[in-house]
């Protein structure tokens, strides 16, 4: 799996800023002061800015995704993500980014999220996918594989290509370029080893009858 880095912050001055996990090849554990009472994993080419210091915990996840464990301690906790905001109370959550949608799991505690003039309250064992406009219907969430990343895997079921290839280029500082809409919506399923992601791509692409291209080295283009 992706070597981890920890961040020990010893301060509230210290948690008003940016981390991350700047690279494909690294993981960022967040251990926050005792009173603060949540930890935070974020996985590769991660960013979140955390901001502790008044009465609501402010939290922004500007890309890639986090999971998070939170104990009530008589303070809010909001994250912003894109335009929608994102209540926790007391709980064990994901939040991802992706191209085009973000997606909250939640596996203990309950969550809501608000976009405009919509929320969803979101419980143990559901997810919800959310845009810059508005928010899918609560859905089962798949809690044994949603989180697999955090063990170097990617285990997909009955997911769209086009997520599993975004996730896969990303783990090599990829983006992703498409050039078959159609082709990205079909639906696949696996167990992906994120150690290896180039390996991984290959073995997909492979199957789907894909080309990849690698272009400058940023982007991945599949046609």
């Amino acid at each position: 799996m992706p070597t981890e880095i920890i961040i020990v912050i010893q301060s509230l001055e210290q948690s008003t800023q940016q981390y991350d996990a700047p690279s494909a090849e690294q993981s960022a554990q967040l251990l926050l002061p005792a009173p603060q009472r949540f930890r935070q994993d974020l996985d590769s080419a991660s960013a979140m800015n955390v901001d502790l210091r008044g009465r609501t915990r402010q939290l922004h996840l500007v890309q890639g995704q986090v999971h998070m464990e939170v104990v009530l301690d008589g303070r809010a906790m909001d994250v912003e993500v894109g335009n929608a905001r994102i209540q926790v109370y007391g709980t064990r959550l994901q939040i991802a980014r992706h191209a085009g949608r973000d997606e909250l799991v939640v596996f203990s505690g309950k969550a809501m999220v608000t976009q405009g003039g919509e929320q969803r309250m979101v419980s143990a064992g559901e997810r919800v996918t959310f845009d810059d406009t508005r928010i899918a219907p609560v859905r089962k969430a798949d809690l044994k594989t949603a989180d697999s990343w955090r063990n170097g895997r990617l285990k997909a079921t009955d997911m769209p290509l086009r997520q599993v290839l975004e996730r896969l280029a990303g783990y090599q500082g990829q983006r992703l370029w498409m050039m078959d809409e159609h082709v990205a919506h079909r639906r696949v399923s696996g167990d992906f080893n994120l150690d290896r992601p180039d390996q991984s791509l290959q073995s997909l692409a492979a199957a789907q009858q894909l080309q990849l291209l690698g272009v400058l080295g940023h982007w991945l283009v599949v046609r």
